[in-house]
C-alpha cells in the first residue's frame, strides 16, 4: 500500500502597496498618500516617476518607493536628468503669459477672454490648449 502525500493548496495573499508599506514599517505615515496613490498604481512609468518625486520622495527612499511601484530607479534617475520637450518648454512660456493677462484684467477674464488677449498680442494657439493651460494654472 502506497500513501500518496498532497501538498496542501495555500493561498498566498496578494501583495498590496499597502502590504509592502506596513512591511517598510512606514504606512501610518503614507496612509495620506496611498488615497491619492491609487490611480498612480495602473498608469504609465513616467507617472509612477512623478508620484514618487513630489509626493514621497522627500520622506522615504527612492529605491524602496521604487521597489514598491515596481519600477527601477536607473529609469527614475534617467526620467529626473531628461531636459524638458519643446512642448513642455512653450507650454511653461505659454502659461506666463496666460498668468500676466488674468492679473492684468484683475482676475476676472476666463479662457476665452485672454485667448483673445494672447492672439491681439500676436500669439497663436488655440483656445483649447489656452483653457487647459488656464485650468492647470487655477
Amino acid at each position: 500500500m502506497t500513501t500518496t502525500i498532497r501538498a496542501s493548496t495555500v493561498e498566498t495573499p496578494r501583495v498590496t502597496i499597502e502590504s509592502r508599506f506596513m512591511a517598510m514599517g512606514c504606512y501610518e505615515q503614507t496612509k495620506r498618500h496611498l488615497k491619492k496613490g491609487r490611480r498612480v498604481l495602473c498608469q504609465g512609468v513616467r507617472l509612477k516617476y512623478a508620484f514618487i518625486k513630489h509626493l514621497l520622495a522627500d520622506d522615504y527612499s527612492i529605491r524602496r518607493l521604487c521597489q514598491t511601484l515596481k519600477v527601477h530607479p536607473s529609469g527614475y534617475y534617467a526620467w529626473l536628468s531628461e531636459p524638458k520637450s519643446a512642448r513642455a518648454k512653450d507650454d511653461q512660456r505659454l502659461l506666463g503669459l496666460i498668468k500676466h493677462s488674468w492679473l492684468e484684467s484683475g482676475g476676472v477674464y476666463g479662457y476665452r477672454k485672454i485667448h483673445d488677449d494672447l492672439r491681439e498680442v500676436g500669439e497663436s494657439c488655440g483656445r483649447h490648449r489656452v483653457a487647459s493651460s488656464y485650468e492647470t494654472q487655477s
